[in-house]
């Protein structure tokens, strides 16, 4: 039985890939008419070119297929071993590739900054192990401000431009600024922020002392602190706080953690 729907679900990806090239070359050819109708008769793949890339998420299934008709014909014990070796290879894969993006992000930007880099904020790409959405945070004492460097990186940019990962073409941006080696990092924008004004509000408002405890990216605008990471989408943002220094009770039963951003504020 395992091995029958491992076999189907091959069938059914390789269906699902040859009609997602296959539905392009109609698109190109016929007109948006015909576009329209492939796309009707195509929604899962027309699902996975909207969110994840068509090429991953091809080969993505092909291997999952592949690892699926190997195991069935295994035993228990050996299905548990290589599930367990896969499992460390994906982290493992995941750790090193984070490593590189952080050492492409910090040769990319390295002209550009005047203080230190402290720490840098990834996300990968679903279906796109090479694409990372990447936010730098420069402290720069000699100035009063730390910086706020926000952009995309390709970790293979001759084969995929950072340009063209999914969180770079999903989100608002306007000018970009190709930075590093072969351009591998796209740099969106640079949030320049007071220190004070970050320190103050520390020291005097409570409620914002307590939120640091989770704020890894802060940036304080329009009368309100919010998380950089999660300000993509206007109405959305669940970690904007309006600022209101001595104007309400102090929160409780907060856990004593550490803040993130301790080096911003001189609790180091």
């Amino acid at each position: 039985m395992v091995l029958r729907r491992c076999r189907l679900h091959f069938r059914a990806i390789t269906l699902a890939c040859s009609g997602h090239c296959g539905g392009v070359e109609r698109t190109q050819s016929r007109g948006k008419g015909r576009r329209d109708a492939a796309d009707r008769a195509l929604p899962a793949h027309h699902a996975i070119d909207e969110h994840h890339p068509a090429g991953g998420g091809c080969i993505a299934g092909h291997c999952g297929s592949a690892v699926c008709l190997d195991h069935a014909s295994r035993s228990p014990r050996a299905r548990a071993g290589m599930a367990l070796a896969g499992c460390v290879l994906i982290i493992a894969g995941f750790t090193g590739a984070a490593r590189a993006a952080r050492s492409v992000v910090r040769d990319a930007l390295g002209p550009e900054v005047h203080g230190r880099i402290i720490d840098i904020v990834l996300s990968p790409n679903p279906s796109a192990p090479f694409c990372w959405a990447a936010i730098a945070i420069e402290l720069d004492e000699a100035a009063g401000e730390y910086v706020l460097w926000r952009g995309t990186l390709s970790l293979a940019p001759r084969w995929k431009a950072p340009t063209t990962c999914a969180l770079h073409r999903f989100t608002p941006v306007g000018d970009v600024t190709r930075l590093g080696r072969e351009g591998q990092f796209a740099l969106r924008d640079s949030i320049h922020q007071p220190l004070q004004r970050l320190r103050d509000a520390a020291q005097r408002d409570c409620w914002a002392r307590e939120w640091l405890r989770f704020g890894r990216a802060p940036v304080i605008a329009e009368g309100a602190i919010f998380d950089l990471r999660y300000a993509e989408r206007v109405g959305q943002d669940f970690t904007r706080m309006p600022l209101a220094p001595g104007r309400r009770e102090c929160p409780s039963y907060l856990p004593e953690w550490g803040m993130p951003r301790a080096d911003l504020i001189g609790r180091n």
